[in-house]
């Protein structure tokens, strides 16, 4: 079919064509296997975006936990690495 876009070419190896069966039993064949790529595609993006956004928030927060004067128990901290038998430098 004529399209403005680009098109991407895929090797349908024995690991992809297992995925795009099994996957295809779930939608009941309702989609073409290009179709499917695509919609997979654009799903496992989603998930990486998502999974970026969830690390980055994170690193905020631990960044702003531990720059907050009184959050860190610095005092508990020392005990424990020495429990652990660390050295009391950082």
């Amino acid at each position: 079919m004529p399209t403005k876009h680009s098109r991407i070419a895929i090797v349908e190896d024995e690991e992809l064509s297992a995925s795009l069966a099994e996957v295809s039993k779930l939608l009941e064949g309702r989609r073409s296997k290009a179709g499917l790529v695509r919609d997979l595609a654009m799903r496992g993006a989603e998930r990486v975006l998502e999974e970026e956004k969830g690390r980055r928030e994170a690193l905020e927060r631990l960044a702003e936990w531990s720059t907050t004067p009184g959050a860190l128990d610095l005092d508990a901290l020392r005990e424990a690495r020495a429990s652990w038998g660390m050295p009391d430098e950082w």
